[in-house]
């Protein structure tokens, strides 16, 4: 499935594929997360075994990278500032690190309570923040860094899945969550503490996505009627932007 122009990118391509060996029992690998940076895409596979399968955009071809002991899905990809590709996986909530381009890839550790890393981001000055489920931790690491450090528990929704992670311009992180309800939370001092924004409505159980636009407005998408809110005081209030 073509997806369009990306202007400097020759073209940016969504497949799916099944293995050849894979059993005719197993499902077909969704690949649905993508990944650039120095001119490569990323996607991930599947449901039992999981490997990262990478694609140059000025080739045709896919290529398979290192296995990920223990994985069972990579729900997140992210690319620090020196290469290094992180992968958050499930069931173990292990972080997978490749300095290599994909080809190897090492368990940087186990983060203690977490079986799924959903999000991951880099922040100024370089840390690696990573939001899980099912208990809604956040931990962080240095690159280079051997351990984890839990930063704490975001929101009290039980259960709680911290879906997405953002750093606006003034520095302060953001979390979205699923549980009962999907909130946003905000952090002013790194991760140490967190603070619950302004509320959605009632029926929101999901915030799936954010965005700092240009203007310093925060946008959050949503599982609520496929709502997009929008924050123009740091997540004090949030108002639904209207569609025509």
């Amino acid at each position: 499935v073509n997806v369009g122009d990306l202007g400097m990118f020759d073209r940016l391509t969504v497949e799916m594929r099944v293995k050849p060996d894979f059993p005719a029992n197993d499902d077909t690998q969704m690949l649905y997360r993508l990944f650039t940076g120095n001119g490569t895409s990323a996607m991930y596979n599947t449901v039992n075994d999981s490997f990262i399968i990478s694609h140059r955009m000025n080739d045709s071809s896919w290529i398979t990278t290192g296995d990920l002991a223990g994985a069972g899905s990579v729900p997140t990809l992210l690319e620090s500032s020196d290469g290094t590709i992180y992968a958050g996986t499930t069931p173990n909530g292990d972080v997978f690190k490749s300095m290599d381009g994909g080809v190897t890839w090492t368990n940087t550790g186990n983060l203690a309570g977490a079986t799924n890393v959903s999000s991951l981001i880099q922040v100024s000055g370089g840390a690696i923040i990573a939001g899980t489920l099912p208990n809604g931790k956040i931990f962080k690491t240095n690159p280079g860094a051997l351990n984890w450090v839990d930063l704490g528990t975001v929101g009290t929704q039980s259960p709680n899945s911290v879906n997405c992670l953002m750093e606006s311009s003034r520095g302060w992180l953001y979390a979205g969550t699923e549980g009962v309800p999907g909130e946003v939370y905000r952090s002013r001092d790194g991760g140490a503490s967190w603070e619950a924004t302004g509320p959605f409505p009632g029926g929101t159980l999901a915030v799936n996505s954010l965005l700092e636009s240009s203007d310093g407005s925060i946008f959050a998408g949503t599982d609520y009627l496929g709502s997009i809110f929008r924050s123009r005081d740091d997540g004090d209030t949030w108002q639904a932007t209207v569609y025509e």
